[in-house]
């Protein structure tokens, strides 16, 4: 029993001492200087997928810092690549086609000296542009204050880049981690744009040619045939790539999500899908809307046949000015123009004329309201 309560004392007087000894964490750190943050020089390297440039950071604001740069070189596409210890993204913010410049805008935690620039000299297609500070100022102070809008900024590009001589750097697109530098996103939401502006001409024409060259399968431009509404102020949300197919979302006047899904055939985006070809747009029936002018014959409208052999229960026709629908009810032919709603008992073609026949509460017996060409 002694000897145990004996080694219990020994025990403790050890631990004891260890304590005694022992010191806090911050005692025990090294007191080693804290390493200064690296100010990096003002001059840096861009890279586009067609040149290789030189920008100038003319002011920063914590992790916001907008370059300077020829505005030739960084046109081929509304994103670059800055190079530091690590390649920073960046964004066209702003340009002045007459004095070849450009502001470029990037994020980062680096620390940059800020270049003092009173003059700033470039070359376009092989001829000296100089921009003064005034014009250099005016420029940053656009860029800080409204980002260029994507349609703006596109038409600048593609105005820079009428003349030049740039050429696709090979594999630019392996030297990024996402697919951004794959497409132009300022070309893909033109593209939707241009397909919005060609649909509501086809709603208020009814001319299939409209859209021939922006629908890619049959099968969608056969249902683009039913749509009645226009798609009025669309405004885009997001455009991107994922694989081989590219994504255009956005909104109408009403807010009504617009939601288009497009291929790149050769250097065309052409339109696979689209959300709009539903109930709210078509409306609760599947009409056919055609034009008829003086140009067209009736061997060209096969949904007109269809409709006058009864293989179809409605139809929608548009001459001059005035819209006909049409629809088979109680064998017999129901007729609205916007103004008038009343029946008759047959419609046919007879030498070469579209005739309403034997018509009831209306002015005249027998309407022609369409002629073809013979």
């Amino acid at each position: 029993m002694q000897k145990l309560l004996l080694l219990v004392v020994l025990f403790l007087a050890g631990c004891a001492d260890k304590a005694e000894e022992s010191k806090w964490v911050g005692e025990a750190l090294p007191n080693e200087p804290i390493e200064e943050i690296e100010t990096l020089e003002s001059k840096v390297p861009i890279y586009t997928p067609t040149s290789n440039a030189i920008g100038y950071v003319i002011k920063q604001e914590k992790r916001d810092k907008w370059l300077l740069v020829n505005a030739e070189q960084v046109a081929s596409h509304p994103y670059s690549l800055v190079h530091n210890d690590l390649l920073t993204l960046g964004e066209t913010y702003a340009i002045d086609v007459e004095h070849n410049i450009a502001i470029i805008h990037i994020r980062n935690s680096y620390d940059y000296l800020v270049e003092p620039i009173s003059t700033f000299e470039t070359k376009r297609n092989e001829k000296e542009v100089i921009a003064e500070k005034q014009h250099i100022d005016t420029l940053l102070n656009e860029a800080i204050n409204q980002k260029i809008h994507w349609q703006e900024r596109l038409q600048k590009n593609n105005e820079l880049l009428e003349d030049s001589l740039q050429q696709p750097i090979e594999n630019f697109t392996s030297y990024y981690n996402k697919n951004i530098f794959t497409y132009n996103e300022d070309n893909l939401k033109a593209a939707a744009v241009n397909l919005i502006e060609h649909l509501n001409q086809f709603v208020n024409d009814r001319d299939e040619a409209t859209l021939t060259d922006f629908i890619q399968p049959s099968v969608l431009l056969q249902e683009v045939q039913y749509l009645a509404k226009l798609i009025n102020e669309f405004e885009i949300k997001e455009a991107r790539k994922d694989g081989f197919y590219y994504f255009v979302n956005g909104i109408d006047d009403k807010k009504n999500d617009i939601r288009l899904t497009f291929i790149k055939v050769g250097q065309q985006f052409k339109l696979i899908g689209a959300n709009f070809l539903t109930e709210e747009f078509l409306g609760d029936e599947k009409i056919p809307h055609m034009q008829i002018d003086e140009e067209t014959a009736y061997s060209s409208l096969p949904g007109l046949q269809m409709f006058l052999n009864k293989n179809l229960a409605a139809i929608r026709l548009s001459v001059d000015k005035i819209t006909w629908t049409l629809k088979q009810e109680n064998k017999k032919v129901s007729v609205s123009n916007g103004t008038a709603n009343f029946s008759c008992e047959t419609v046919d073609v007879v030498d070469n004329n579209l005739i309403l026949k034997s018509c009831k509460n209306t002015k005249n017996e027998n309407y022609i309201i369409a002629s073809f060409k013979k």
